[in-house]
């Protein structure tokens, strides 16, 4: 059973005020990888800035960000990928 969230009900403008400012922002949201990915590792990696390309979820799993089914839950990894290839980056 799926559930969608209407979102805005008005426009919505985005501004920065120089355009590195929005350039590292669209820098910053090209590492954030999926809707799985936890808020704290996406805060880690913007921390830490590895060198990479991002963060991934593979396969959905039961109780990671926009996965949750009540308390159920099973266990997943975060990968980093990109820099040295694909590493774990957390595990859950």
């Amino acid at each position: 059973y799926l559930q969608f969230e209407l979102g805005p009900s008005t426009d919505i403008v985005l501004q920065w005020g120089t355009y590195y400012d929005a350039a590292d922002q669209a820098g910053i949201s090209r590492l954030y990888g999926g809707i799985h990915v936890p808020a704290d590792d996406v805060k880690r990696l913007l921390a830490e800035r590895p060198d990479a390309g991002g963060l991934a979820v593979p396969g959905m799993p039961v109780g990671s960000p926009g996965m949750e089914q009540g308390g159920t839950t099973e266990p997943y990894d975060v990968i980093l990928f990109g820099g040295d290839g694909r590493t774990v980056f957390s595990r859950h």
